[in-house]
């Protein structure tokens, strides 16, 4: 599968300044950016802007007991499906999983808005959840798609910085609608941003779709709501609805332990797993340069970062002392060098 901007990929460039002119809002994938940036506020403002409307929410709908499932219940319905809509976006297309992820958390949107007791906005709360597990992931695998190895460092920094903005721009927009205008009104600033996000989406990106056949695990997806959902609602719930040493908590977490024991079990044996359990032995996600990301990068100058090129061919013009392969192996997987005696390293 291969996405494109409607105006046309082009070649990557080589060059940092080539890079750097590439990857902004005024180049020809710069409309598709800004909507990919767009559809991520969305997830990020919502995660955050709910936090200082809590006491107005509180105090029109009660609940109080119950509100921290509005943070919760979104985590974990956006967590449990991204896995799902990966397999989906390998059939269908990235465009169509992020335009349902999309619509679906406008419904969100819409239902938290006009919602009239707190279990309602906890459902509510859910199905935002659902749509922001298609926007996340695709806003992502769409960037990784449209730019080059070289350009996808520098490009990074636009999708971040939205939740870096989110962070401080959430909980104000929150306070200010609450105190002026209704908390309601948090959700219902989701409509008109969603829309411009699909359009844009809509009028500027396109791509070629290869489809492939992928077997969706939902058992594996269901076991792990299950299990994740009944030890967050022991956790929310114990020591405020029931005692903590309660027949009811006791069940719940035991029952939330052996969901998550059945999925591990379901994941052996699956042969398109939803999580796959060789992700956790890999050393990227401990922290360390996995061996295979250190052995590509001798092979794929690419994946070595520009300034160390740079410097390299700077050495080599001032009498070849150069960085070691080791050493830039090393940075190139993320890792930190050693000292060593660069006049001491030369390459034939």
């Amino acid at each position: 599968m291969v996405a494109t901007p409607a105006a046309g990929n082009g070649p990557g460039p080589a060059d940092s300044d080539q890079v750097a002119k590439s990857v902004g809002f005024r180049s020809d994938r710069g409309p598709v950016l800004a909507a990919i940036m767009l559809s991520t506020g969305l997830v990020a403002l919502d995660s955050t802007i709910i936090a200082t409307a809590v006491p107005s929410i509180v105090r029109d709908l009660g609940g109080f007991s119950q509100f921290p499932w509005l943070f919760s219940i979104y985590l974990l319905t956006q967590a449990v499906t991204v896995p799902i809509y990966g397999k989906f976006a390998d059939s269908l297309g990235r465009k169509p999983v992020m335009f349902f992820g999309i619509a679906l958390f406008l419904l969100g949107s819409i239902l938290c808005g006009v919602a009239w007791s707190m279990p309602a906005l906890i459902v509510a709360r859910a199905v935002q959840g659902i749509g922001a597990g298609a926007v996340q992931p695709m806003s992502m695998t769409i960037v990784g798609d449209l730019y080059t190895v070289q350009e996808r460092a520098r490009v990074q920094g636009y999708p971040a910085s939205v939740w870096g903005v989110s962070a401080v721009l959430g909980p104000t927009l929150g306070g200010v609608f609450s105190e002026y205008l209704s908390w309601r009104w948090i959700f219902y600033l989701n409509l008109p941003l969603g829309a411009v996000a699909a359009w844009a989406l809509a009028r500027h990106f396109t791509e070629r779709i290869t489809r492939n056949r992928h077997r969706v695990d939902y058992a594996g997806a269901a076991l792990l709501t299950i299990g994740f959902g009944l030890i967050i609602l022991g956790l929310l719930q114990g020591g405020v609805a029931w005692r903590w040493a309660s027949v009811q908590s006791v069940v719940i977490l035991v029952i939330g332990v052996l969901a998550l024991a059945a999925f591990i079990a379901v994941e052996r044996r699956a042969t398109e797993s939803v999580l796959p359990l060789w992700v956790f032995g890999r050393r990227v996600l401990a922290g360390g340069p996995d061996r295979a990301v250190r052995r590509r990068a001798h092979h794929r100058p690419e994946l070595i970062p520009a300034h160390v090129r740079r410097r390299r061919a700077r050495d080599e013009r001032a009498g070849g002392r150069i960085l070691p392969r080791g050493v830039v192996g090393r940075l190139a997987a993320g890792g930190q060098p050693r000292r060593a005696n660069l006049s001491a390293n030369r390459l034939p």
